[in-house]
């Protein structure tokens, strides 16, 4: 891409500066499968400092950030050396990085699969098998996709085609429009 050729749209807050409407709804994310699972599966089991419930909680985190860049991958078609994976320790926060433009339907598809993968879908086995660890870990991983539902909401408008960039320190990305499209 030639930066004459677009004009590029930061859509991105600082991790610090999420709304609070998002932090609510994370909160939320948290109550209702948990709360769901303790209607069902009462409180027989439950011990919330444990080996089980950490190791649960480690794994997840671990795969949530490997699924965005899965995702992104396979969604973008762009090469694996993309992608790059850390810690922003000022907000203790891991994080996948793509230092690479692609198209807004790839990024929200990367953006929202690790909610299902490291979310819903264990959240989903422990209703089945009666695990009160895997169902807080999975509460806490659905919980945690609130930043990118976040960022998905915040390129809604963002024509399925157009180039963005995930942004390298903040929850977002960079919007390309073309010249002629602003």
């Amino acid at each position: 891409m030639h930066a004459q050729e677009f004009s590029v749209e930061d859509r991105s807050v600082p991790i610090t500066e999420i709304p609070g409407w998002v932090w609510g709804l994370m909160i939320m994310m948290i109550i209702i499968p948990f709360g769901i699972y303790l209607l069902v599966w009462g409180l027989d089991g439950i011990g919330l400092a444990n080996w089980k419930w950490l190791w649960y909680t480690l794994i997840l985190l671990l795969m949530h950030e490997g699924t965005h860049a899965v995702a992104w991958k396979f969604a973008s078609g762009l090469p694996w050396s993309a992608f790059s994976f850390g810690i922003q320790w000022k907000t203790v926060t891991p994080y996948c990085h793509c230092d690479q433009p692609m198209p807004a339907r790839a990024y929200r598809i990367g953006a929202m699969a690790p909610l299902v993968v490291t979310g819903i879908l264990p959240w989903l086995w422990s209703m089945w098998i009666g695990d009160p660890d895997l169902a807080l870990a999975s509460a806490m991983l659905i919980s945690g996709a609130g930043g990118d539902i976040y960022v998905t909401w915040a390129i809604r408008d963002v024509p399925k085609d157009i180039q963005v960039q995930d942004h390298d320190s903040q929850a977002g990305c960079l919007v390309f429009w073309p010249s002629d499209a602003t």
